[in-house]
């Protein structure tokens, strides 16, 4: 059981840092996006 619950905890750590590096990949294109407008806006 031991083995099992370290696998679970694993493989939970995979998916928060793979949601983790999402979440943070849009936040950084949204802010290129809207850093890009607003610089292209007020030229």
């Amino acid at each position: 059981m031991e083995q099992h619950d370290k696998m679970m905890t694993v493989s939970w750590g995979k998916f928060a840092a793979m949601i983790t590096t999402s979440v943070v990949a849009m936040f950084f294109l949204m802010y290129q996006l809207v850093t890009a407008s607003t610089t292209r806006r007020s030229a």
